[in-house]
């Protein structure tokens, strides 16, 4: 009830539309990407989930340590034995996931109600979990490595629990598909050489050409911004202003290259996006604006923004990811 009573004290954050005025909204997201929510300034500041799935695992017979560590965090932090509820919490899970059973969140989506559910979402891989999220800024209170060491836990405890960290963070982060277009092709090489040092924490994974018919071209682009929330008229225009830019190149291929890179973000550090009420990764904001600036001198008649696009969260990548993989099979057959 924490957030609840705090949004009644201090109002809403922000009038932004997905709100509508309300104190909340309920809408669900990905296990991965609420995990992957959890930095703040940097640091990984929910590591008191980490000891959860580590007491799943023990519950499991995965490890024989989880449920002692997880008693001796509860302790520390609400001065009770917890593990009879939660292994109760654990059987139920067993049923599925309960979709009305909401996780609390702030717009940044840091947890203040709800770590156990997503601890067991992702050991029992469940893809989406249901966030209520509060139209306020407030961070839950801070659960980093430091908690752990000044609260007793020696350095062997600390070191299985960081390793479990490592594993789980590595599980969650997945690709995010960087295209950049036509237009930009005599820059393509140098865009992928800049784009793991614009940023920290970002890694390339695989990159590859694709060549489409303009028919084809058309419907890819049209396919990939529609996992976006941008305005038809503006995608319109985008394409209109791809085309007036291999015109003005005087470009006259049958085939038109695009070019593909999956990367992956150590911390996408997310936004609520005003529109969507869906994660939008500040990183991969930062990216682009540093690319575009970097490079759109160099593109014949750019418009905004005719040489990259970016995936903005693990929504947008599932999504994109299909969208290459049909386009790549016609792509190949060319």
């Amino acid at each position: 009830m924490w957030l609840e009573k705090y949004v009644k004290e201090v109002g809403i954050a922000t009038d932004y539309p997905k709100f509508n005025g309300e104190e909340c909204i309920y809408i669900n997201l990905k296990a991965t990407d609420l995990f992957l929510a959890q930095y703040y300034n940097g640091e990984f500041n929910a590591i008191d989930i980490v000891v959860k799935f580590l007491a799943i695992e023990n519950y499991y017979k995965k490890n024989d340590f989880g449920l002692e560590l997880y008693r001796k965090m509860q302790t520390k932090r609400v001065g009770e034995d917890w593990n009879e509820r939660f292994i109760n919490l654990m059987k139920s899970f067993e049923q599925g996931i309960d979709m009305d059973s909401w996780i609390k969140t702030d717009l940044c989506y840091s947890i203040h109600d709800g770590a156990h559910r997503l601890a067991l979402a992702l050991y029992h891989n469940y893809e989406d979990v249901p966030v209520r999220v509060f139209n306020v800024e407030v961070q839950r209170r801070y659960y980093g490595i430091n908690w752990f060491r000044e609260n007793g836990f020696s350095g062997e405890e600390m070191a299985l629990i960081n390793d479990k960290l490592q594993e789980l963070l590595t599980m969650c982060r997945k690709p995010y598909y960087c295209i950049l277009w036509s237009p930009a092709r005599y820059q393509f090489r140098n865009i992928v050489n800049c784009l793991e040092t614009v940023e920290n924490g970002v890694h390339i994974i695989r990159e590859f050409e694709m060549q489409f018919t303009s028919e084809v071209l058309k419907k890819f682009i049209y396919d990939i911004y529609e996992t976006d929330d941008i305005m038809r008229y503006k995608l319109d225009l985008k394409y209109q202003h791809m085309m007036y830019s291999l015109e003005a190149d005087n470009y006259n291929k049958e085939l038109f290259t695009i070019y593909v890179i999956e990367m992956k973000f150590d911390n996408p550090d997310f936004r609520l996006k005003p529109l969507s009420g869906l994660p939008q990764s500040r990183a991969t904001m930062r990216v682009k604006k540093k690319i575009r600036e970097m490079f759109k001198e160099k593109i014949t008649d750019y418009y905004y923004d005719i040489i990259m696009h970016l995936t903005d969260n693990q929504l947008q990548n599932d999504a994109v990811e299909e969208i290459i993989r049909k386009a790549k099979n016609k792509s190949e057959a060319i």
